[in-house]
């Protein structure tokens, strides 16, 4: 008895482990005081070619959205921990919340709490937490979010929790006016997280080259600022989840 309760342990840490390192879905045993299992999603931002698409559950690049079958049912609080992003606390708290607050304008309700507070937490863990942080990630991986949601019967899947982690082993930086015309040598913070954010509104990546002006696609590079404004097609996506303001 007591040998098969370390063996499960060890499968729920190994499929933790997994999505540090891959893009997919797995499942994870239900959470104390949890009665519906829980499911994981890893989705990955790339800096160069490689890439594994998600799973989806509609739209088309055609479309301009990629939904991926699941969505916020409550206002949902994050924490950032700024640590090892390069740049003063406050700049990087104000730049992801800025990110965040881009989808929350164009859509109905509000999907994510205004005040934001840091934490020491970081990477990607089922803890109860919603956290923001800079962790190592393998080269051509700019960024990954992780996402923890429940099925639910003829809807969307419920979000119970999400991570973003930023690569600590990139340089990171702050556009000073977020228009690019001075070209920073490094990711902005902003134009990423707007990214990783629409992930946890419940939009997956675009990967052809027509839409590589779209903040949903699925590459990005040193100095671009373009991904911080949402595009009409972004914008159609989030709304077609959470409906117009």
């Amino acid at each position: 008895m007591k040998g098969s309760k370390w063996f499960g342990i060890l499968i729920v840490v190994a499929l933790l482990l997994s999505s540090a390192i891959g893009s997919g879905v797995s499942n994870l045993a239900a959470a104390p005081g949890v009665d519906e299992q829980i499911n994981q999603i890893t989705v990955i931002y790339h800096e160069d070619g490689s890439m594994t698409r998600a799973s989806v559950a509609g739209g088309s690049e055609e479309e301009g959205y990629i939904l991926l079958g699941f969505k916020l049912y409550e206002t949902a609080t994050y924490r950032v921990n700024p640590k090892h992003s390069g740049q003063p606390a406050n700049a990087v708290i104000g730049e992801i919340a800025s990110a965040f607050e881009a989808w929350d304008d164009v859509t109905g309700g509000e999907q994510f709490n205004d005040t934001v507070s840091t934490t020491t937490k970081q990477g990607s863990r089922y803890d109860g937490q919603n956290t923001i942080s800079w962790v190592n990630l393998r080269p051509g991986v700019v960024a990954q979010t992780t996402i923890w949601y429940q099925k639910v019967e003829g809807d969307y899947d419920r979000i119970v929790e999400f991570d973003i982690c930023f690569n600590r082993l990139y340089r990171w930086g702050i556009d000073p006016d977020d228009e690019g015309e001075i070209t920073i040598n490094a990711f902005d913070i902003q134009n990423v997280a707007t990214h990783e954010a629409g992930h946890v509104v419940g939009l997956g990546d675009l990967y052809e080259s027509y839409n590589s002006y779209l903040t949903m696609y699925g590459y990005t590079s040193r100095g671009e600022v373009q991904k911080i404004s949402l595009e009409e097609k972004d914008i159609s996506g989030a709304q077609l989840i959470y409906g117009s303001l």
